[in-house]
């Protein structure tokens, strides 16, 4: 945990001395784990206050699990592409 609050001052820190401000309203985290070789007994370190968790993420326009698999990304591009073809066949009718 120790860890986290550090790593989240060291970025406070350089978005200062970088003339940036940290937004901590539109700002997510999320944490990656391998649930095959995670253990039931390890526990996942506590939730900032100021950040919100998140268990998928779209960045630049590729979704991003916590488990690094890319169903979430493949089920969105369908999702998309179904619509598309529906909006192709309403006016295209």
């Amino acid at each position: 945990m120790h860890v986290i609050n550090d790593e989240f001052s060291y970025v406070k820190l350089w978005a200062a001395s970088n003339n940036l401000q940290l937004n901590c309203g539109t700002s997510h985290e999320i944490m990656f784990w391998l649930h095959r070789l995670r253990r039931k007994s390890e526990q996942r370190a506590p939730p900032r206050t100021d950040i919100e968790r998140v268990d998928k993420l779209t960045i630049l326009g590729v979704v991003v699990n916590s488990s690094l698999t890319a169903t979430d990304h493949v089920s969105s591009l369908l999702a998309s592409c179904s619509s598309l073809l529906w909006a192709s066949r309403v006016t295209a009718s």
